[in-house]
């Protein structure tokens, strides 16, 4: 299952010079409708760790956005 470029989180860069406001800013800016979004939970390199600060600032903003969610089974690309 591939992601979109918009869709990779960047959680793994170091946060020194990918803070997780521009990491958060670059996902709304960029993801598009039908996008796979990939975050992982915590990146042990992250001195400030990406998923526990921005899921929920991230699902606000794409709902503010008009965008829904759905499981990969319910994605049309992959049933």
């Amino acid at each position: 299952m591939g992601w979109a470029p918009a869709g990779f989180s960047g959680d793994e860069l170091p946060s020194e010079k990918w803070s997780n406001p521009l990491l958060l800013k670059r996902a709304l800016d960029n993801l598009k409708d039908g996008d796979i979004f990939v975050a992982h939970l915590g990146i042990w390199s992250r001195k400030q760790p990406w998923a526990p600060a921005n899921l929920e600032p991230l699902i606000t903003g794409l709902k503010q956005k008009g965008y829904c969610f759905a499981t990969l089974r319910e994605h049309p690309q992959y049933r």
